[in-house]
């Protein structure tokens, strides 16, 4: 008897493509959990905000089957003690709550930084589900800048 189809496609396909970084930048950034955190937008390069522990989201333009292995956002303090806390995180569908990936991670400097935070597992995206970078500032002193945030994916599976 001849093999069907179904009883020899058995295994999931993994495609590796060039490792490439995807970026949205702070402008599209959204304010999903904090109505009333103001960040100003002095530029089209950035936005701010002097207040302490105002959040926005970066929702990534992942498809199924990406596989995340690294995310950052670029920032600056606007001194040494201002910064973010990072957070990955996703949800299943839009009116469900968003679950931690992996984080925080507390990042502080007058420096222009877009250090990568790796993934002690690489995620792989599913259908339906959306993706996000969460960031809290951390305004100790006088405020911080948001420029833009990154995805890193190594390979899809399809």
């Amino acid at each position: 008897m001849a093999p069907t189809l179904s009883s020899v496609v058995t295994a999931t396909a993994v495609i590796s493509t060039a490792d490439k970084w995807i970026d949205v930048p702070a402008a599209a950034a959204i304010s999903y959990t904090d109505p009333l955190g103001i960040w100003d937008v002095p530029s089209t390069e950035y936005i701010r905000t002097d207040q302490n522990g105002h959040k926005k989201l970066f929702e990534l333009p992942l498809r199924p089957g990406d596989v995340v292995d690294k995310y950052r956002v670029e920032f600056q303090g606007e001194n040494a003690t201002d910064g973010i806390t990072l957070r990955l995180v996703k949800r299943a569908a839009l009116a469900a709550p968003w679950a931690v990936i992996d984080g925080p991670h507390t990042l502080c400097g007058a420096a222009m930084n877009n250090d990568p935070v790796t993934l002690a597992s690489p995620e792989t995206v599913v259908e339906g589900t959306v993706i996000g970078i969460e960031v809290t500032s951390v305004v100790v002193t006088t405020a911080v800048r948001l420029y833009s945030g990154s995805v890193h994916t190594t390979s899809r599976s399809l």
